[in-house]
């Protein structure tokens, strides 16, 4: 599962999270909500460092 870091605009990538694990132990679900909120403060400090 991933995630989009976006550009200060909210609308263009800059780059992306990811999370991978075994096909038959890993569920995406569970991990969602961390790898979001992961790729919005990378996002966010981003921002703030003008990137």
């Amino acid at each position: 599962m991933a995630a989009p870091v976006l550009a200060p605009d909210g609308r263009t990538a800059v780059a992306a999270i990811s999370v991978t694990g075994p096909v038959g132990r890993f569920r995406p679900e569970s991990h969602a909500d961390a790898v979001r909120a992961a790729a919005t403060a990378l996002g966010s400090t981003l921002a703030r460092r003008g990137h």
